[in-house]
């Protein structure tokens, strides 16, 4: 990790670049969070899952996903993606979800 040498502008995008690149820097909420935090969090964690299937698709990992072109399987290919990107998501993905979750709940008053 590196540090900003100035404050101001600068520091606060560095802290933004480490957070977007090391989610472990992402401040973590208790693990005993309300059933509301349960179900925010799993909606932040569906819109990550959901972004990564549509990063993954315009990288043509769709096509690349290991079944042949012909007769039905095809479609299946993109349920396969899809439960490719929740499982990353899961994982911790990008970090999307983390600061999506923080994001809902200081605009909820709480974070």
């Amino acid at each position: 990790m590196f540090t900003a040498t100035r404050h101001g502008r600068q520091d606060i995008r560095v802290r933004r670049i480490i957070m977007l690149t090391d989610p472990a820097a992402l401040p973590r909420m208790p693990e005993a969070a309300t059933q509301n935090d349960s179900r925010l969090r799993a909606a932040a964690e569906d819109l990550e899952a959901s972004f990564i299937a549509e990063m993954l698709r315009a990288a043509g990992a769709e096509k690349a996903g290991g079944t042949s072109e012909s007769g039905g399987e095809s479609p299946f290919a993109s349920f396969l993606l899809d439960a490719r990107a929740r499982e990353i998501a899961r994982a911790g993905g990008l970090g999307l979800a983390e600061v999506l979750f923080q994001s809902l709940l200081r605009a909820d008053g709480r974070g």
